[in-house]
């Protein structure tokens, strides 16, 4: 149990979860832009571009980030 808990706390790994009508991102590393319309992010080697209506940010941690909306479309650039 003890090493299933640690591996959450310290996991570093960048990860994305698409759910109906938002997006979880875990391991962020900066937010470049925010509006309704998009959304732009990176995460140490990727980019990630989100477009839609009406999003909106919800931060859950300081690496941790929930978007809500009508979300349209989902890039992931690498470098």
């Amino acid at each position: 149990m003890y090493k299933y808990l640690r591996e959450y706390i310290q996991n570093t790994e960048f990860k994305l979860t698409l759910l109906k009508g938002r997006v979880n991102i875990t391991n962020y590393d900066k937010l470049l832009q925010i509006g309704n319309k998009e959304i732009i992010l990176t995460s140490y080697d990727k980019k990630l571009i989100i477009t839609g209506e009406n999003l909106a940010i919800n931060k859950l941690l300081d690496d941790e980030l929930l978007i809500t909306g009508e979300i349209t479309k989902i890039e992931v650039l690498n470098g």
